[in-house]
C-alpha cells in the first residue's frame, strides 16, 4: 500500500478536488484499489468532491459511517483501537463500476462530532511515554495503517490533509505518507506557506527524504482565437514560483518536481471532477493533461511498464479524439482521425459510441449499429450505451427493439429520464397515449424541470381530446421554459380546439415572436382566425378574416401551406382567388378533396359548377 498525502497551506486552492480526480484515475484508469482518507477534521469535505457518493442511497450510508474523530476518540476513552472497523469506512462504486473506499473525518451528522474533535490532545496522544517505552498515537496510526491494508487492501490510501501549520498536518504528512502532493495558488501567502512547510520536513530526520510534488493549481489559460491557449507569462511565472524554494533544493531538482494545473473558469460555478480522458469543451483538454501530468510523475514508480503501455496507448488515442472533437466540424474527417484513434486503442467503448454518433449524423446507419453494438459488448452495463441504441433503434423505426433498449438502460440505471421520454415518444408516435403519458411523468418525477417532457405531456393529452389536462401541461413547460416555441404552438392548438379563440391567439403570437419564420405557426393563426370569425357579427368577422388573410399569406411567403388561403378568399366570396388557390393546395396535396368537401368554408361555392370540376379533377 503507498500512502499519499495531499497538503496545502490555505483552503480553496483545489486540493480535495486533486485528490478526488487522483482517486477516479487511479481506480477507473489504472484499475487500482483505492482508499481515501478526510485528515481534514475542522473541516471536513473530501465526501462531497466524489459525484457517485452524492445518490440518495450512499447519502444515506454516510450519514451513518464513522471516521477519524470517532476512530481516535474511542482510543481515547478505552485504551484500545475500535474493534469493528467496518464502522468507519464505506465503499462506493464510480460511474465506470471501480470501487473506491472513504474513511470520512466522521459523522457530521452527529452533535458531539466536534465536543469529540475538541477533546482530542494531539501532542498529549504523540509524546513518547517513557514508561512504556512508546507514543500511544504512534502505535494507534499503526493500527489503523495495518487495518486499512488487512481489510481494504488498497493498492493506494490517499490521505487529504489538514491545511496550515498544525498537529494533523504534520501527522499526516511526517508520519503517515510515503510521498506528498504540496498544492498551492499563486500568491505570496501560499508561497510562503508551503515554504515553511517544505522546510520543516527537510529539517526533520524522520521526513527528511519524503518525496515530494509541488503543484501551483489554478493558473489562468489566455483568450486565444477562439480558444483558450497557453499565457506566454507562465515560463516566467513557473520560474518566480520555484525560486522562493531555491534554498531547500537545486532548481533542476524542483523542476523535476513540479507541475501547473491551469484554472477552469466553470468550476467557479460548480465542481466538476477531471478525471479519466473524456472532455465536454477544449479548454478542458489543457486541463486534463495537467492532471494526468501529475498523477503521472508521482505514481511513475508504482506500476509496471505493461500497464504503462496500456494507459499511454489510451493517452495517444484521446489525443487523436481531441482532435477530432476539437479541431475539425467536418463529419468525415472526424470519422478517419477516431478510425486512428481506435487503431492505437480498440479496446474503448467511448471511442466507438463516438463514432456511432457520427455515423448517425453521415447517415451511415449499418456503420453505426456495428459500432454501438461493439461498444456494449465492452461495457455491458452502460445504461448510455443502451441507450443510444435505442436512438439508432428509433432512427430505423424499430420501435419494438427501441423500447426494449430503453428499458434495458432503465435497468442499469432507474433514474435516467431521458430513458423515460424517448419511451413516451414512441408510445406518442404509436399513438398508446396512456402508455405515452405514463412514460413523460415518470420522467418528470425524476427531472421535475424537464420542460421537454411536460410540453409533449400536454400533446398526448391533447391527442385524448383532454384539453384541459394539455393545457396545464403546456402552461408547466413555459414556467419552466418561457420561451419555448413548442409550447406556445402547442397551446394555441389545444385553446383553439376549445374554441377558446382570442386566447389561441394570444399563444400563437407568442410563439411567432420566438420563431417568426415557422410557416405552422402562421397557418395555425391564420386557422384559428378563420374559426374565430364564425363566432362574431358582420364587421367583427370581417376584420378577423382580413388577419386570417395576412397570416395565410405570411405562412405561403415561408414556404408552407396555401389551403387557408382558398379559404378566407371563399368566405370574402372571391371565387377567382379561392379555386385559384384550392388548386394549388390540392395540385400541392395540402389536402385532400374529402376534407373540402366537408369544410364549411366552402359552403358559398358547394353548388358551383367550377367549384364541382376543380374537386371532380382531384378524385381518384
Amino acid at each position: 500500500m503507498k500512502t499519499i498525502t495531499f497538503y496545502s497551506f490555505k483552503g480553496g486552492v483545489g486540493r480535495s478536488l486533486t485528490l478526488s480526480n487522483m482517486a477516479l484515475w487511479l481506480a477507473d484508469e489504472m484499475k487500482a484499489k483505492v482508499c481515501v482518507i478526510d485528515f481534514d477534521l475542522e473541516a471536513p469535505g473530501l465526501p462531497y468532491k466524489f459525484d457517485d457518493l452524492q445518490n440518495p442511497e450512499d447519502q444515506e450510508r454516510l450519514a451513518h459511517t464513522e471516521g477519524i474523530v470517532e476512530y481516535v476518540d474511542e482510543f481515547n476513552q478505552t485504551g484500545f483501537p475500535p474493534a469493528d472497523f467496518t464502522r468507519f469506512y464505506l465503499s462506493f462504486t464510480t460511474a465506470k463500476g471501480n470501487p473506491i473506499s472513504l474513511i470520512p473525518a466522521g459523522n457530521l451528522q452527529q452533535a458531539d462530532y466536534w465536543r469529540k474533535l475538541f477533546d482530542i490532545n494531539w501532542q498529549q496522544l504523540f509524546e513518547y511515554d517513557a514508561s512504556t517505552g512508546y507514543s500511544k498515537g504512534l502505535l494507534l496510526l499503526e493500527d489503523l495503517k495495518g487495518r486499512i491494508e488487512a481489510e481494504l487492501a488498497p493498492d493506494f490510501l490517499l490521505i487529504d490533509s489538514r491545511t496550515g501549520l498544525t498537529e494533523t498536518a504534520s501527522i499526516t504528512l511526517k508520519l503517515m505518507a510515503d510521498k506528498a502532493i504540496l498544492v498551492g495558488i499563486n500568491n505570496r501567502e501560499n508561497q510562503d506557506g508551503l515554504f515553511w512547510v517544505l522546510r520543516s520536513l527537510y529539517a526533520d530526520p524522520s521526513s527528511r527524504n519524503l518525496p515530494y510534488h509541488l503543484v501551483l493549481n489554478r493558473v489562468p489559460m489566455q483568450y486565444g482565437t477562439g480558444r483558450k491557449e497557453i499565457d506566454p507569462r507562465e515560463k516566467i511565472l513557473r520560474e518566480s514560483f520555484l525560486k522562493r524554494f531555491e534554498s531547500l533544493a537545486s532548481l533542476d531538482y524542483l523542476a523535476q518536481r513540479f507541475s501547473i494545473i491551469h484554472a477552469d473558469d466553470e468550476q467557479a460555478f460548480e465542481e466538476k471532477l477531471q478525471a479519466g480522458f473524456y472532455v465536454e469543451s477544449q479548454p478542458k483538454v489543457q486541463i486534463r493533461k495537467d492532471y494526468l501530468d501529475v498523477f503521472t510523475q508521482v505514481t511513475k514508480e508504482y506500476f509496471t511498464d505493461e500497464q504503462w503501455h496500456v494507459f499511454d496507448r489510451k493517452r495517444k488515442a484521446y489525443e487523436v479524439y481531441y482532435k477530432a472533437k476539437f479541431d475539425t466540424t467536418d463529419v468525415q474527417t472526424q470519422i478517419d482521425l477516431i478510425n486512428e484513434a481506435i487503431g492505437y486503442c480498440d479496446d474503448d467503448a467511448f471511442l466507438y459510441n463516438y463514432r456511432f454518433t457520427l455515423f448517425i449524423e453521415s447517415d451511415k446507419l449499418e456503420k453505426a449499429r456495428i459500432d454501438i453494438r461493439k461498444a456494449i459488448s465492452l461495457e455491458p452495463k452502460n445504461a448510455d450505451l443502451r441507450f443510444n441504441l435505442g436512438v439508432f433503434y428509433f432512427i430505423t423505426k424499430n420501435y419494438r427493439l427501441a423500447i426494449n433498449a430503453y428499458y434495458r438502460a432503465i435497468e442499469l440505471e432507474p433514474n435516467y429520464h431521458e430513458a423515460w421520454y424517448n419511451l413516451g415518444v414512441i408510445y406518442e408516435n404509436q399513438k398508446q397515449y396512456n402508455l405515452s403519458i405514463s412514460a413523460y411523468y415518470r420522467a418528470i418525477e425524476l427531472e421535475p424541470n424537464y420542460h421537454e417532457a411536460w410540453s409533449n405531456l400536454g400533446v398526448s393529452y391533447d391527442k385524448q381530446h383532454q384539453y384541459n389536462l394539455a393545457i396545464s401541461a403546456y402552461k408547466k413547460a413555459l414556467e419552466i421554459k418561457p420561451d419555448s416555441f413548442e409550447a406556445w404552438s402547442n397551446l394555441g392548438v389545444s385553446y383553439e380546439k376549445q374554441h377558446q379563440y382570442d386566447l389561441a391567439v394570444n399563444a400563437y403570437k407568442k410563439a411567432l415572436r420566438i420563431k417568426p419564420d415557422s410557416f405552422d405557426a402562421w397557418n395555425n393563426l391564420s386557422n384559428n382566425f378563420i374559426n374565430f370569425s364564425y363566432q362574431q357579427k358582420e364587421r367583427q368577422k370581417s376584420e378577423t378574416l382580413q388577419k386570417a388573410l395576412e397570416a395565410a399569406q405570411k405562412a405561403q411567403e415561408l414556404g408552407g401551406k396555401v389551403y387557408n388561403l382558398s379559404c378566407v378568399y371563399s368566405l370574402f366570396n372571391e371565387k377567382r382567388n379561392a379555386l385559384y388557390w384550392l388548386q394549388q393546395a390540392l395540385e400541392r396535396k395540402d389536402v385532400t378533396v374529402e376534407h373540402v368537401q366537408k369544410d364549411r368554408d366552402f359552403d358559398s361555392l358547394r353548388e358551383d359548377e367550377d367549384f364541382k370540376a376543380l374537386l371532380a379533377q382531384f378524385s381518384s
